[in-house]
């Protein structure tokens, strides 16, 4: 007996998909949802096929685009000025964050080498005008300290 039903047709019939995209089909719904369905007579069954895209980007997927353009005429170069606008503000602020870090660094350099000069220049003058001893135990520990730093800041900026 032949049901006066339509006969289920794919909705994604035709159209192209990823690889990783599956065409959906009453015959692949889990087991209970089948079961789930039996229980309701053949004229009120209804098929329900959903589809999940999932598009990431900074633009909308054409589609979209092409539906924004046909609700309102130049709404498509509005948005591609807007894309391009945000992509030229991030590559800005990209920019300037790396010129940041690099002047930090190289401040941060320029900044260690003084303090150590001061040191040895101040271990030196306490050898010369107070105690030997003092003055060569003070540049050693500022030597030490130094190098312990440079040793365990590139050690911990290699993790």
């Amino acid at each position: 007996m032949k049901s006066s039903a339509p006969e289920a047709t794919d909705p994604l019939e035709g159209q192209e998909h990823g690889d990783d995209a599956h065409s959906l089909r009453l015959s692949s719904l889990a087991k209970d949802t089948e079961e789930l369905l039996d229980k309701f007579p053949g004229k009120s069954k209804k098929q329900l096929i959903a589809a999940i895209a999932s598009y990431s980007g900074p633009l909308a997927h054409p589609s979209f685009v092409k539906g924004y353009e046909e609700i309102l005429p130049g709404a498509a170069e509005r948005i591609l000025t807007m894309a391009e606008a945000e992509g030229k503000h991030r590559r800005e602020q990209e920019s300037k964050v790396i010129h940041c870090e690099v002047r930090c660094k190289t401040t941060g350099l320029w900044l260690g080498f003084a303090i150590g000069m001061l040191a040895i220049a101040g271990s030196c003058a306490v050898a010369i005008f107070a105690s030997p001893l003092a003055g060569t135990t003070l540049g050693i520990g500022s030597i030490a300290s130094l190098a312990g730093v440079f040793v365990y800041g590139s050690k911990k900026s290699a993790k």
